[in-house]
């Protein structure tokens, strides 16, 4: 299967769900959304396991990810990765300095409203 664009947005899906995910052969995966959902920490794990070189786009606003995900998401081998959505999570200044470890080439647009960043970051 191509796919290009996954959208589980404001779905019941899980952490287990996300493991699972990562086992389908969806290298193709441009788009991936997973906001407004339950998932975690640990969902981003498993989301590091994952093939998808060729993603574009990464949304995982309104989840329980903290600033342990972001640590967890730079290391993932998404180059292609241009933006990134983190809006309405706990993240927090740490979260900043993490993402500027990141060495995502492409990324121009990381979205981090409704955070607990302040102007100290």
């Amino acid at each position: 299967m191509q796919l290009k664009e996954l959208d589980l947005s404001i779905t019941d899906i899980s952490n287990k769900a996300i493991e699972y995910l990562i086992s389908c052969d969806f290298k193709e995966l441009q788009e991936l959304n997973i906001s407004k959902t339950k998932i975690s920490n640990k969902a981003i794990k498993y989301l590091s396991r994952c093939q998808f070189k060729q993603l574009k786009k990464l949304d995982i606003s309104h989840t329980l990810i903290t600033n342990g995900a972001i640590k967890i998401l730079i290391e993932c081998d998404f180059k292609q990765l241009e933006r990134l959505s983190l809006n309405d999570n706990e993240l927090t200044d740490k979260c900043i300095i993490y993402l500027n470890q990141c060495e995502f080439k492409r990324l121009s647009s990381i979205s981090l409203y409704n955070t607990k960043i302040t102007h100290m970051a």
